[in-house]
Formats: structure tokens, C-alpha cells, sequence
């Protein structure tokens, strides 16, 4: 047996969404599948899951209308297992998937903290106001990097803070 240090395991996981996306690419080109969103599609973050290596869901920032998560363990039937109304117009979504957490980017409105620990359930935290725009987000280790107009900004995703 062997253990796995937490580089291994992002060297893991990165591996893994490569390989995810080689499938895809290796498509021949056009739509295999869609589901229909509240608010249009901005961006995407695929996370697999921790206890299951079958499982995917994709988290969408969903524009005006906030963020819809969506099965995609099966790519050529998506199912969408819920959607969240937040404020602002939401660009941008990271997911730290062991703490249950997605940060979505909602301009003006600012960070949206949302526990997604149960994705048919998901719920809006908090809010985490800025001074400009809150454009983008990455999460790593708790943390929420945060483009806000010229400025970048941290974000312990546990308190807000």
C-alpha cells in the first residue's frame, strides 16, 4: 500500500479531468447532448466525486439566473439536479468538492458561498462583497482567489473572511 501526499492527489485529479476531456475531444464534432438552464450558460466546472470514481457533475455559473448543477456521469444524458437563483450576473464557478463548497463570481453582487454538499439541495451561504466587480474565482485549500476589478483577493471559504 501507499499514501498519497495532497500534490499527488492534485496531480490525481488532474490527470483524471485530462483524460475526461480527451474522451470528449475524441467525439466526433457536434452536440451529443443538452439540457435546457435557467439564465445561459457562462461557465463550467466538472468535478468528480470523492466516493464514487463514476460519478461527475458539472456546476454552471448561469448568467443572470445563478448557478445550475448537473449530473454528468452519463455525457450523453445530463440531468440537472437543481438550480439556485443568486443575485448579480454570475461568470464564473469553482468548487472545492471535499468541503461541499462552490464560489460563483457575480459581478456586482460580488462572491456567492454555496453549499453544494448535498447537489439537489444546494444553498446560498453567504455573500462576500468587494469594492469592484467580482469577475472570477479559483478555489484551492479553502481558499477563494477573487478577480475583483485590478485587484485580486483571498477568501477563506469556511467563514467569509
Amino acid at each position: 500500500m501507499f499514501e498519497l501526499s495532497p500534490g499527488d492527489w492534485e496531480a490525481v485529479a488532474l490527470s483524471l479531468k485530462v483524460a475526461f476531456w480527451s474522451v470528449l475531444f475524441s467525439l466526433p464534432p457536434g452536440i451529443v447532448a443538452s439540457s435546457a438552464l435557467q439564465g445561459t450558460a457562462e461557465a463550467v466546472a466538472v468535478e468528480g466525486s470523492a466516493t464514487d470514481t463514476g460519478e461527475l457533475t458539472a456546476y454552471v455559473a448561469t448568467g443572470t439566473f445563478g448557478l445550475a448543477i448537473v449530473d454528468v456521469s452519463k455525457f450523453n444524458q445530463p440531468a440537472i439536479l437543481a438550480e439556485l437563483n443568486l443575485s448579480g450576473t454570475n461568470t464564473a464557478v469553482a468548487v472545492d468538492t471535499p468541503r461541499g463548497i462552490a464560489a460563483v463570481a457575480g459581478n456586482a453582487a460580488g462572491l456567492h458561498l454555496v453549499d453544494v454538499s448535498d447537489p439537489a439541495a444546494p444553498a446560498l451561504i453567504q455573500d462576500v462583497f468587494f469594492p469592484d466587480p467580482v469577475t472570477d474565482v479559483v478555489l484551492y485549500d479553502g481558499l477563494a482567489y477573487v478577480a475583483a476589478g485590478s485587484n485580486i483577493a483571498s477568501v477563506n471559504i469556511a467563514t467569509g473572511e
